[in-house]
């Protein structure tokens, strides 16, 4: 409740957007830093590492592995980037920059990939062995302790703690932002109403929170499973949208482009139906 109410404090500064954009780049490194140092510390069996390269899946893993790309591989962030490009604009931010966009997204999904890792390691070195059940983020923080003491536990708390805020305000600026735009008040971050939108989806998310914030984590993790049933209707909008020469004009897809949407596309699409089928099962 604390965080929301911090969040809804920072839509009243003048310029959102940048401030945004800092909080965001402050959080990203706080979870890069948290992450990758609890990874060194738990020195991982760089040859067990190794072995986990080769692509399994482990039984009744698959709402997991679903969950998880689900997560990583966000459609739905890629179709909210268009309107955080508009924004830029609006900054006084030039055409030209269209190849340090790209540079910046290139970086973002390697960073992503990074921490992802991170806390693949910790969990496999720490719990797998102990064969220990991780219902909440703090039994994963106290299983570090008696091996690593309080000073792993908390470098990883801090992690959470970025990757949770970061999702808070990301995920409310998204709907909010999207909401705005639906009912006609534009997608401007400083608009009023854009920020009342933004304001809602938070209060409505801490409710959620503080009435199921009990639950456990396999919960959470089915509640993501389930985006994916809706996310290849999005990733086939966007993907006849950016590989139409009439609306995208000069930038049209390249062919190489197309190729990996398709790829992409055909993965969600993929997982969704698996994720269906388990569903019914």
């Amino acid at each position: 409740m604390v965080f929301n109410v911090l969040g809804i404090l920072l839509l009243f500064f003048r310029s959102f957007y940048k401030v945004l954009e800092k909080l965001m780049l402050v959080l990203i490194i706080i979870m890069l830093f948290s992450f990758l140092t609890t990874a060194i510390l738990v020195q991982p069996n760089l040859i067990d590492m190794s072995k986990g390269i080769i692509p399994g899946i482990p039984d009744g893993s698959m709402v997991l592995i679903i969950a998880f790309i689900a997560s990583c591989f966000s459609l739905v962030g890629a179709f909210y980037q268009s309107y955080l490009v508009q924004e830029r604009k609006k900054m006084g931010a030039s055409n030209q920059q269209n190849g340090t966009e790209m540079l910046g997204s290139r970086v973002g999904i390697i960073i992503l990939g990074i921490m992802s890792t991170g806390v693949l390691v910790c969990a496999a070195n720490i719990l797998h062995p102990q064969g220990i059940k991780v219902n909440s983020a703090t039994e994963m923080g106290k299983a570090l302790e008696p091996l690593f003491g309080d000073y792993a536990s908390q470098l990883f708390y801090i992690g959470l703690f970025g990757a949770s805020f970061s999702s808070l305000i990301g995920n409310a600026v998204l709907g909010g932002s999207l909401l705005g735009d639906t009912f006609g008040y534009g997608n401007n971050l400083n608009n009023k109403m854009v920020k009342l939108f933004i304001s809602i989806v938070m209060i409505f998310g801490s409710i959620i929170a503080l009435a199921f914030g009990k639950l456990p984590l396999e919960l959470i993790v089915f509640a993501q499973s389930i985006t994916t049933l809706l996310v290849p209707f999005i990733g086939f909008t966007l993907y006849l949208i950016g590989n139409d020469k009439t609306l995208m004009k000069e930038r049209v897809n390249s062919t190489s482009t197309k190729i990996w949407g398709a790829l992409g596309l055909i993965l969600i699409i993929g997982l969704a139906v698996s994720n269906l089928i388990t569903l019914i099962k």
